[in-house]
């Protein structure tokens, strides 16, 4: 086959083929430019939705940073009133209100609103989508705060619910377990407690530090009348 047949060949083969396409094109030419439509729409709603994504980071972070200059000159009611309005606000970013919030609760531990206090440190470690220390910190300090609460430490179920926060803890999982320690101790459940503090002792994942207060904790509990089980 000569090359001129070929060329022929070729041509007629593109011609057929734009054919098809322009045939295609005006038999869907609606939906065609209604996908084109949304895909226009859709980018222009992403590009609007990062704009104002990245302006209220901005603002709440300039209220944020203005609240600790508040703090640091004493202006208490101030630094209170900005960090509320982060934390009452459903427009801030989950990282500057899970941070503004454990600052709110603190000014409420010093106002001794512990139940308050306790409310604002709940809805932090239950937060999806905020930073997983942030979320493990708040828990563990809620369950500092419920061990100061007369209240909360007759209740039977608190250590449940220290039980239930640790276990959907990782990085502040031993620590927020030696709360339920000392609250077993504090229960006189001797052996509970013992055991929570052998565990945080004898793991290797766990600080030093912790683990040597956790040694500590496990002499105090056999100075209240524990005998270990010999093994």
């Amino acid at each position: 086959m000569s090359s001129d047949i070929k060329h022929i060949l070729k041509q007629a083969n593109s011609e057929i083929r734009n054919e098809n396409i322009a045939k295609i094109f005006r038999k869907n030419k609606k939906i065609l430019f209604v996908i084109l439509g949304v895909a226009i729409a859709s980018s222009i709603i992403f590009t609007a939705y990062k704009i104002n994504q990245k302006s209220q980071q901005e603002k709440y972070s300039e209220i944020l940073h203005q609240s600790m200059i508040d703090q640091q000159l004493g202006d208490i009611e101030k630094a209170k009133k900005n960090l509320k309005e982060i934390y009452d606000s459903s427009s801030a970013p989950n990282g500057v209100k899970s941070l503004a919030s454990l600052r709110y609760a603190g000014i409420l531990l010093e106002e001794n609103k512990k139940n308050e206090a306790i409310n604002v440190y709940s809805e932090v470690n239950k937060c999806r989508f905020c930073d997983n220390y942030i979320k493990e910190l708040a828990g563990l300090l809620m369950v500092r705060t419920l061990m100061t609460e007369e209240e909360a430490l007759t209740k039977i179920d608190l250590s449940e619910k220290i039980l239930a926060v640790e276990n959907n803890s990782k990085i502040l999982r031993y620590y927020i377990a030696e709360q339920r320690g000392y609250l077993e101790m504090n229960k006189n459940n001797l052996e509970k407690s013992y055991q929570i503090f052998e565990m945080i002792a004898k793991n290797p994942e766990v600080r030093e530090d912790l683990k040597n207060r956790a040694s500590d904790a496990m002499k105090i509990v056999v100075q209240k009348g524990y005998e270990p089980k010999k093994s």
